[in-house]
């Protein structure tokens, strides 16, 4: 039995691969997905999903014919009353519709960077959000995650 303990466990190491040489299994990889969170105040900082000056379940977000809805989260703890989208498009800026009712719609422009390094799946860094003509200022927290809060 110890003899063929020793040989299962000389098998199972040279089955190995060494470390040093090999490369991410892609089918394996789970890539992070960076979201942008958009929160919407007043000139007092309350804010207007919140107060209901818009409803969620009213606002989406469009892209080149391409309409997402459901974008805020209500029953997820810390994205209450903000709009949170994935990051995605193409290097340079990227133009979004946020439609926050029949008759309100703003633009949101990204200008994001992509890195294709990883199993050719596509990581995106947020440079710069425009809101309706106006830069935001961009925050990150610890998660990777990007932060606009917009006055309007």
């Amino acid at each position: 039995m110890k003899y063929w303990l020793c040989a299962l466990m000389i098998i199972l190491s040279l089955s190995c691969e060494d470390s040093q040489d090999s490369g991410i299994d892609c089918a394996l990889y789970d890539p992070f997905l960076s979201n942008l969170i958009i929160e919407l105040v007043n000139d007092q900082g309350d804010n207007l999903i919140a107060n209901n000056t818009y409803l969620a379940d009213e606002i989406t977000v469009s892209d080149n014919g391409y309409t997402s809805t459901n974008v805020v989260f209500n029953n997820v703890p810390g994205l209450e009353n903000v709009i949170t989208l994935n990051l995605f498009g193409t290097s340079g800026d990227n133009t979004f519709m946020i439609h926050l009712s029949d008759t309100v719609s703003d633009t949101l422009v990204l200008n994001l960077s992509v890195d294709m390094s990883v199993c050719n799946i596509p990581l995106y860094t947020l440079n710069q959000a425009t809101y309706n003509g106006e830069i935001q200022m961009v925050s990150q927290n610890d998660s990777g995650n990007y932060r606009i809060t917009v006055v309007k």
